[in-house]
């Protein structure tokens, strides 16, 4: 991995804003998921979703939906399907079963605490 940061420049030396970013880890970045139970929603029939991996503009849209009474999954999902979150919610459950199943990897995960993943606040090193 390159220690230095470069500018992305056009031909002429200007430097490239808006570019698209490109991911280099090679992680699968998209899944479909056929439904069980398709449904219509505005007017908009839906028998799959596309589900990508999240970016920042992705999780910041979650988080701000979710502080408006969304829940974190459901907004999640929704920004990750690219579909309003009712057509998440309105989602059969075993839709949604399959749905978080196939998504599990690309949602983001939150470090434990070492009170959260031992129950203990105090030293976590036996004989101590």
């Amino acid at each position: 991995m390159p220690d230095t940061v470069t500018t992305a420049v056009k031909s002429d030396g200007a430097p490239l804003v808006g570019a698209p970013a490109r991911y280099l880890s090679g992680k699968v970045r998209a899944a479909i998921i056929n439904l069980v139970e398709p449904l219509e929603y505005g007017g908009v029939e839906y028998y799959q979703l596309t589900a990508v991996r999240l970016d920042g503009k992705k999780i910041f849209a979650a988080n701000a939906a979710a502080d408006n009474g969304v829940t974190r999954e459901a907004a999640m999902f929704a920004a990750m399907c690219s579909v309003p979150v009712e057509v998440i919610e309105a989602l059969d459950a075993a839709d949604i079963n399959q749905l978080a199943a196939k998504l599990q990897a690309f949602m983001p995960q939150s470090p434990q605490t070492a009170e959260d993943a031992t129950g203990n606040s105090g030293e976590t090193t036996p004989g101590k």
